[in-house]
């Protein structure tokens, strides 16, 4: 099972006993006048409670706004249902309107289930793909047949409904809708397991698709009942809830492993950090801060710095203490030269600091080596004259591209001073995120990975570091003339590893063959 915090369990636990509660209500009204809509509302207000714990948590812009939308339109699902059955039931051109807003609804909730599957994996920026496209239009014709069912009768013919009976036959078009919907639930489901077998996080699979077969199996039973089921004479369920609760239990399970780009506790976050840092808003108010962050400060050995951010300013501190204190050792250790058992431990005392702090600086300044020239691009792209926002954007993205690629080898480099292999699983996670920059000077980037457990190999930490530097070399060799970047890792026989791009004269590549993996040394 994924971690889940104490705060997300508590909010499972919340949402678990809300919906049950409702079912029970729902049970116990089902057949009391003015009472039976009491839980159509209560299920209106738990899917918007979720929704604005999903707005919280979503990064992907374009998911997130598509998730708003989902809620909402659950949400309305309810409120379809009230005016369906309760508040229009006396006004016949109204009522049978609610039935065509109903169907839409659902066909809304439907489709975007399955736009949200689709979505996965893709980035904020890229355009819709053509089976989003079809999808979506697909959804909008059947949507105005079914608004415009007083000009054909498809979908239902209503009879005796002036003497308050309101006979309804199903037509044609009502069948078609119906296995729409369920085709487009069942489509995200087959979507969004498919996307779970060949991702990271495989091994949840079965955790989006638990909550989606008990609410198939619910769905089924309530068609092949004709209507809500009835146990004892009580109607257990309506097809709402079953069809709503699967939708949100499929989108929230995929949040939870995942497979959805989701975090949340950034306030959390910033206040366990050690960066003894605060945001301070336009007010001078403090809006964050660290555990260890004090507004006021012995100025002797702290160095108070600042900097003008959007809303406001950010305030961290160095603190010089340690450097202070060194020094009067050292001081101390001169004066007491009269007792040499003494001066001997001050003097092993101070070489194993002093070792220590050179072994940091080595570690530091090789930091420095391969990264100076790179930053130095980097200031030389953010300083450039920006004509348009276009040129903005393109020295903005060579600029992440250089910064992704100083954050990953620093990275490695520190692993790499512990003395141990590095897994190959580093490396992919590295080019990964050099990717997600790339793809932002328009260039298209895939990483195929081939082998059993070959995202488990330990390989020798300079191997490793090699590889990624000549994958940062080639790309920046290409950046300006390519639109397409592949990466293949590949394990037959022997581990290869390979990089191409397509250029207007030539498809160019580098490859290097990886050597067998060893263990990693306790």
């Amino acid at each position: 099972m994924p971690y889940l915090s104490k705060v997300q369990k508590k909010y499972i636990i919340a949402f678990s006993i809300l919906i049950l509660a409702t079912a029970a209500i729902n049970i116990m009204t089902w057949d009391i006048p003015f009472f039976r809509d009491i839980a159509s509302i209560f299920y209106a207000f738990i899917l918007m409670g979720w929704g604005i714990t999903v707005g919280r948590r979503i990064t992907h812009i374009r998911m997130r706004r598509l998730l708003n939308f989902e809620v909402t339109m659950m949400a309305m699902l309810f409120v379809a249902r009230i005016c369906k059955y309760t508040v229009f039931w006396g006004v016949p051109a109204v009522f049978r309107a609610s039935y065509y807003i109903y169907i839409d609804i659902e066909l809304t909730v439907a489709s975007g289930a399955l736009i949200l599957a689709l979505l996965i994996g893709t980035a904020g920026n890229d355009k819709p793909s053509k089976v989003v496209w079809a999808v979506f239009i697909t959804n909008v014709i059947l949507m105005i047949f079914v608004s415009t069912n007083e000009l054909h009768w498809k979908l239902y013919r209503f009879k005796n409904y002036h003497e308050g009976l309101y006979e309804t036959e199903y037509g044609w078009l009502y069948y078609v809708a119906a296995i729409m919907g369920i085709a487009q639930l069942l489509g995200a489901t087959i979507v969004i397991t498919r996307k779970c077998s060949i991702s990271a996080v495989r091994k949840y699979w079965y955790i989006p698709l638990v909550p989606q077969l008990l609410g198939f199996a619910l769905i089924l039973i309530y068609y092949f009942s004709g209507g809500a089921p009835m146990l004892f004479g009580i109607k257990m369920y309506n097809f709402q809830e079953v069809f709503c609760l699967t939708v949100a239990a499929m989108l929230e399970t995929g949040i939870k492993i995942g497979m959805i780009p989701s975090c949340s506790g950034y306030a959390g976050m910033f206040r366990r950090s050690h960066i003894n840092a605060a945001i301070v808003d336009k007010n001078g108010e403090y809006r964050y801060h660290s555990l260890n962050y004090g507004s006021e400060y012995d100025t002797e050995y702290v160095r108070i710095n600042e900097k003008q951010i959007s809303g406001g300013k950010v305030i961290w501190t160095e603190n010089l203490e340690t450097i202070s204190s060194l020094n009067e050792i050292l001081a101390d250790t001169v004066d007491i030269i009269e007792s040499e058992n003494t001066l001997i431990e001050k003097e092993n005392a101070a070489k194993e600091e002093r070792s220590r702090y050179e072994t940091m600086n080595s570690l530091y300044n090789s930091i420095a080596d391969f990264s100076s020239s790179r930053l130095r691009t980097i200031d030389e792209e953010l300083s450039k004259d920006q004509d348009d926002e276009e040129a903005f954007k393109k020295h903005l993205a060579r600029s992440l591209v250089l910064g992704s690629y100083i954050k990953r080898r620093s990275n490695l480099t520190i692993i790499a001073a512990e003395g141990k292999g590095i897994c190959l699983d580093e490396l992919l996670l590295s080019i990964n995120e050099s990717m997600t920059y790339i793809r932002l000077c328009d260039i298209n980037c895939r990483l195929n990975t081939t082998g059993k457990d070959i995202r488990e190999k330990v390989l020798p930490a300079e191997e490793v570091i090699g590889l990624y530097d000549k994958f940062q070399e080639f790309v920046e060799g290409v950046l300006d003339r390519t639109r397409n970047i592949m990466v293949n890792i590949r394990e037959n026989g022997k581990t290869l590893f390979k990089v191409s791009a397509d250029t207007e004269d030539d498809i160019i590549s580098i490859s290097a063959e990886i050597p067998d993996g060893q263990e990693v040394a306790q």
